[in-house]
């Protein structure tokens, strides 16, 4: 019987029902790369990343690390198909986390895994602040990606867009629509035949996860008028809760 995965963000770390299914299934558990880089985005990231860890830390041979998704969507443009399980999860991150983790669960205060998070960990807050976390680009990102989304809509469906018309099985036919389009478009000017651009398509790739999530996200944004007067904080939690975690087909 082949495991069950489960993926594990943050939102879930201390939640009861991971507790439950450590306690009493043997599934494995995923741990993206997002996961551990919101624990460590704060001065306090140690005590956050204790508690967080605290119940997958029973378990860290039933923990693998998800590669970021920057990581995953650069390895399938050079692989040129979807990515499997095997793509997602890196063989040397997750040793560490497993180690990490052992170090969780005993309440070591200075073991290496620890050490080497401290080493880095200002240089890593950095390079969160000025990429994945910086609510200035990642609002820049919305506002231009929408002039381009909303060209694709006719004047009638913007409207019903607007006045909240929709409904789910109408919305998602209509953004995926958008998706096809772009996404074919997207991958000629990256090289990709159509062919291979098809498949990644129809096959769930990550990349065409992640382009549908950006679309759906930035449709919301037309819906309420435009982003022009939003708090880009707003917009960079709204990236984060839409980021595709993990890519690898289900």
């Amino acid at each position: 019987m082949l495991p069950i995965y489960v993926c594990v963000d943050q939102n879930a770390l201390r939640s009861d029902e991971l507790a439950r299914l450590v306690e009493e299934t043997s599934v494995e558990f995923v741990l993206p790369d997002a996961a551990l880089m919101e624990m460590c985005k704060s001065e306090q990231w140690e005590s956050t990343l204790r508690r967080s860890l605290n119940s997958l830390a029973k378990v860290p041979e039933r923990v693998h690390f998800a590669l970021g998704n920057g990581d995953l969507m650069s390895k399938e443009q050079v692989l040129m198909r979807p990515l499997r399980r095997e793509d997602v999860i890196g063989f040397e991150p997750t040793t560490f986390v497993r180690m990490l983790l052992r170090e969780v669960n005993g309440n070591v205060p200075s073991g290496p895994g620890i050490e080497q998070l401290r080493m880095r960990w200002a240089e890593r807050r950095q390079a969160m602040a000025e990429g994945h976390l910086n609510d200035e680009e990642n609002a820049a990102a919305v506002r231009n990606l929408i002039p381009t989304v909303r060209d694709a809509l006719s004047a009638e469906t913007l409207r019903r867009f607007r006045a909240g018309k929709l409904d789910g099985h109408e919305r998602i036919s209509i953004i995926s629509g958008i998706v096809s389009t772009l996404f074919s478009s997207i991958m000629r000017e990256g090289g990709i035949d159509a062919d291979t651009a098809e498949i990644l398509f129809t096959a769930k790739s990550c990349l065409a996860r992640y382009l549908w999530l950006r679309v759906y996200d930035v449709v919301r944004w037309i819906e309420l008028g435009g982003s022009e007067t939003a708090n880009p904080k707003i917009t960079t939690n709204n990236c984060k809760r839409l980021l595709p975690t993990p890519c690898a087909p289900s």
